[in-house]
Formats: C-alpha cells, sequence, structure tokens
C-alpha cells in the first residue's frame, strides 16, 4: 500500500504552480538573456536624437509601389515596374502640460523657465515637431529613430520627417492623449539600404494558360 502512495513524492502545489508559470511564459519569451521576441518594453523612441518620454506607442507603414504595364490583347500585366517608396506612421502618447510639439516651455521667457522647470518633451532639440503658423513655411525635417534597448539595433530609423498631422484627445477622468501622424522620405531598419546582388537570372517558369 505504501508504494501505492504518490502524495509524499509529488510536488507541492505552490512549485507546480511556479512551473506552470515558467512553462507558459517559456513558451512566449526566450529564458536567454536576449528575448526571444521584440516587445514594446525593449523599444527606445528618440526624435531629433532627445528619447521621447511622452510616447507609448509608435508605427510606420512602408509603402513600395509599383504599377502594371499593360499590353493589347492580354488580360494579364506584361511587368510591374516599381513607381515610389512611401513612408508614413504615427506616435502617440500622453499630453504634458505646458509642452506641445509646436511649443517648448523650456523657452526663455515662458512660465516653466522662469519657475526654473523644464519637461522632458519637447527639448531645445526636439521642439517644433510640427510647425506653426509662421514656421510652416520653414519647418525643417524631424529625425525618428526607435532602436532596441537589448541588442542597440535600429529597428526604424529616419532622417527626413514632417508631421502632417495632430489629434488630442482629452477626456474627464482620464490622462490626456497625443498623436502624430508623420510621412517621411527614405527609411531604414536593421540592415542598411544596399546595392542587390545577382548571382544568376531567376527563371520563373510560365503560368499554365
Amino acid at each position: 500500500m505504501s508504494g501505492q502512495n504518490k502524495i509524499d513524492s509529488s510536488p507541492r502545489f505552490d512549485q507546480q504552480l511556479a512551473n506552470n508559470a515558467v512553462a507558459s511564459v517559456g513558451s512566449i519569451f526566450s529564458l536567454r538573456p536576449v528575448a526571444k521576441y521584440f516587445t514594446g518594453a525593449r523599444c527606445i523612441i528618440r526624435l531629433n536624437g532627445e528619447i521621447a518620454a511622452f510616447a507609448t506607442s509608435v508605427s510606420w507603414n512602408i509603402q513600395t509601389s509599383a504599377e502594371e504595364i499593360q499590353t493589347i490583347d492580354s488580360y494579364l500585366a506584361h511587368e510591374l515596374v516599381p513607381t515610389r517608396i512611401s513612408v508614413s506612421g504615427s506616435i502617440s502618447g500622453f499630453r504634458i502640460p505646458g509642452n506641445s510639439p509646436s511649443y517648448s516651455g523650456t523657452e526663455p521667457g515662458s512660465p516653466l523657465a522662469v519657475a526654473g522647470l523644464s519637461v522632458p518633451f519637447p527639448s531645445k532639440r526636439a521642439k517644433l515637431l510640427q510647425p506653426d503658423s509662421l514656421s510652416f513655411l520653414n519647418q525643417k525635417y524631424v529625425s525618428i529613430e526607435v532602436r532596441d534597448s537589448q541588442t542597440d539595433n535600429i529597428i526604424f530609423a529616419t532622417s527626413k520627417a514632417l508631421v502632417v498631422q495632430r489629434v488630442e484627445n482629452v477626456k474627464s477622468g482620464s490622462m490626456a492623449e497625443l498623436s502624430l501622424t508623420f510621412r517621411a522620405i527614405g527609411f531604414r531598419d536593421e540592415r542598411p539600404p544596399i546595392e542587390p546582388q545577382y548571382d544568376k537570372p531567376v527563371n520563373i517558369p510560365p503560368l499554365p494558360i
């Protein structure tokens, strides 16, 4: 009878719970020093070289457009010709009182400057992310960088971006939200742009028509 009793040899309830938690986390994240998947907690967002402390999310959209070349007596396109690369995205976060993308509260004479206070966004280098009525025609490009804090790899970066839309949402009983939409010229990610190298032509079999 004693050999059939498995209660003493079974793991404790709290130990079993911990093992289940480790197994669940291990199925999503690697337990090695560098996580298997990229997460928002590892993301660092910089605007004009300064960390965007207000930002809580960032997204971007890269379109590599192509046009169809049509020929006579064919209902299929003869060729796809690359036309342009379009880059756009948005940065969302919290609204910091006394500062906006077109105004820095740390400017000389501002209430924050008189009081000797400063805030992380926007700094003197990162201010004027969106032009106002006087700087609209002379707005400079904004640099945006999204980097992995563990590997220091660049996830997304562009040095020629312009903020084209700002949406602010203020509701009773919640924090004010800020969203910036941008468009950019060019981009780079983990691999810098390089010329393609083709050892030999790629032969694609014709369609069975």
